[in-house]
């Protein structure tokens, strides 16, 4: 699945945009900060009543100081939310003494005023203090940062004083000792263990990645050389083969002009023998006339004779002589001939010389640009890399903490592979004030950036659904996180717009009881009792827009027993291509690995499924991210 949401291409764009430059940097952090700690204040008015609360007609939160950044996300929210149902306003001020009525107060330390004249301002007003950064305990409320993430403290006693009253839930999650300073100190130090863990983990695999993109680069500048080398005998039989050619029109002349001068000493021979044939007619008469002469002649015939063999001598020695002439003119044209390819040859060896001078000159130009152009594309890819990497820290800020699991889940254990630095996967959990837990693997739209942007979407509609409206039926989560989705992507069935959406598997686990609720949006639950198998199918509709009617989400529900074992998963595993043939790794087999898996320690069945998909997928590239969630009850 692919991100096409022309509103958070947009985004994809500015954090794109905010890894090339500082300053940009810098303003989205101000702003994410603010957006964050403003649904922090609104989230205290569901967990604080005010003194004569009842008769407020509306709500009204101040801002002491030049603080933009969180008066406008204050402003934003105003116009879409409430406050118990009544409208609530944001105001600004810029000195203690400007303060009026309001019902809350921010205030930064970075702004510079004095808390205590502050306190002496608002003094029996019931109005709420929230501050940041000031010390422990001056304030009533103050905003503190705990590993990047924003904490409060609580002053119980200064609350009551003025007239407030806290909800139990909200005291349990504020600071408001140093006990609880230590107790949160203990678990920064478990969370940064496993960080430093997942660290060393990355830092193998990046190592391996390196090893096989050394190995690739290698195999590259080969094959380069081969090419080069296979382009240059191409070349050289290219120059033979012309070479050839021209020796070949050569001696196609020297044998026209040949047979050309055969042709004239045939000539020349025919006109001697009609010469001779001639002169043979002509003996003929006169031997008739010697004949005839014969008895006046007797006395000369001695003489006659004499005078043939002269003749015949003199006709033998013409002869040779005119062969000679022959042969002579053969010899000149041959030599001629010779001398022209020769010419020929030295004129083609340096007009090709001169055309590799230019290729070679051309090929350092081409090689001197395809060197610029690489080093732009390495600094690029070092600027895209610094800004996915501060994603991913914003990513993992989200997900549910290692720490928050192990406190409300039963033993488990999570195999999280994103297939890009981000991932589109993501698993979730939170225990309601009623004792059930709400756990689930969610596989969003895409991978890479799109799918992290996708994942952030679906974070924060659980967080709404669950957390702030309340819902605790499986199949009702569905629907709502559905309609969220739609009103988020502002998704209503056009041709041009985004089909992006989430397809999750989600369970609902009441402690008391020992049931188990689960819907699922494509996805399944796989259950393993006593080492029987069972499959519930999630519906054949994804989190997001669909044309028709949409279909209420089906709710599977399980009586859990002691040993259980649930399987949760996106199908980034089963989809994962490698093995001898290249095919894909399939449910079937991956089914046979959980049933072989099920009945050992979690440690060693997450060891198991991990070597299983690094040894299927060997040295091909990895598909899609994976995310396997595994709980045994």
């Amino acid at each position: 699945m692919k991100l096409k949401s022309k509103y958070w291409a947009s985004i994809a764009f500015l954090l794109f945009c905010s890894g090339l430059f500082g300053q940009n940097d810098s303003i989205s952090r101000a702003y994410a900060d603010a957006r964050m700690k403003s649904l922090f204040i609104y989230g205290f008015t569901k967990y604080i009543e005010w003194p004569n609360q009842e008769k407020l007609k509306d709500f009204k939160i101040g801002v002491l100081g030049n603080d933009v950044a969180i008066f406008a996300e204050l402003e934003k929210m105003a116009a879409t939310r409430t406050v118990q149902g009544k409208p609530f306003v944001i105001k600004t001020f810029q000195q203690i003494t400007n303060v009026t009525d309001v019902q809350i107060l921010y205030v930064h330390r970075k702004t510079g005023f004095d808390i205590n004249q502050i306190l002496e301002k608002i003094k029996a007003r019931g109005i709420l203090l929230i501050s940041e950064n000031y010390p422990f305990q001056s304030s009533m409320i103050n905003f503190v940062q705990v590993d990047n993430q924003p904490k409060s403290e609580l002053n119980q006693q200064r609350l009551e004083e003025e007239g407030f009253i806290v909800s139990p839930t909200l005291l349990a999650q504020a600071i408001k000792s140093p006990d609880d300073w230590q107790k949160i100190y203990r678990e920064t130090k478990v969370e940064l263990q496993s960080e430093k863990e997942k660290v060393q983990q990355q830092k193998e695999e990046i190592s391996q990645l390196q090893q096989e993109t050394e190995r690739q680069l290698k195999k590259i500048e080969e094959a380069k050389e081969e090419i080069v080398r296979q382009k240059w005998e191409i070349h050289e039989q290219k120059r033979e083969y012309a070479t050839l050619v021209e020796a070949n029109e050569d001696q196609q002349k020297n044998l026209d002009e040949k047979t050309f001068v055969l042709r004239k000493k045939e000539l020349a021979i025919k006109q001697q023998e009609t010469q001779i044939a001639k002169q043979k007619e002509e003996m003929i008469e006169q031997n008739e006339v010697l004949d005839k002469q014969i008895k006046q002649m007797s006395q000369q015939e001695t003489k006659i004779e004499k005078q043939k063999e002269v003749l015949s001598q003199q006709l033998s020695q013409i002869e040779q002589e005119r062969l000679m002439r022959y042969m002579f003119i053969v010899l000149i044209v041959l030599i001629a001939g010779f001398g022209i390819f020769i010419f020929r040859s030295y004129q083609i060896k340096k007009k090709i010389n001169e055309q590799l001078e230019e290729q070679n000159i051309a090929i350092n130009k081409q090689k001197e640009e395809i060197e610029s152009q690489k080093q732009l594309v390495e600094k690029k890819n070092e600027a895209i890399t610094a800004s996915i990497n501060y994603a991913k820290r914003i990513q993992e800020a989200i997900l549910t903490s290692r720490v928050y699991l192990d406190k409300i889940m039963p033993e488990y254990f999570v195999f999280y592979r994103p297939r890009d630095i981000v991932s589109g996967d993501f698993y979730w959990a939170h225990e309601t004030k009623n004792g059930k837990v709400v756990f689930t693997v969610v596989d969003c739209t895409g991978h890479g950036v799109p799918g992290a942007f996708m994942s952030m979407i679906g974070n924060a509609l659980l967080n709404e659904v669950v957390i702030e409206n309340k819902k605790e039926n499986s199949d009702d989560i569905l629907n709502h996180l559905r309609d969220g989705i739609i009103r988020s992507l502002k998704q209503t069935g056009q041709a041009n717009e985004s089909r992006d959406g989430m397809d999750m598997a989600l369970c609902v686990l009441d402690k008391k009881s020992g049931t188990l609720e689960f819907s699922g949006a494509h996805n399944p639950l796989y259950h393993f009792r006593n080492g029987s198998f069972n499959e519930y199918k999630g519906d054949m509709q994804s989190i997001g827009f669909q044309r028709g009617e949409p279909k209420p989400f089906v709710k599977h529900i399980i009586q859990l027993e002691k040993g259980d074992v649930l399987y949760l998963f996106s199908d980034g595993f089963v989809d994962q291509k490698g093995g001898p043939n290249g095919k894909k790794f399939y449910y079937k087999p991956f089914k046979e690995l959980l049933a072989f898996v099920q009945d050992k320690p979690f440690q060693e069945q997450r060891s198991i499924i991990k070597q299983t998909y690094i040894d299927w997928r060997g040295t091909r590239e990895q598909i899609d991210d994976v995310c396997i969630m595994a709980v045994k009850f």
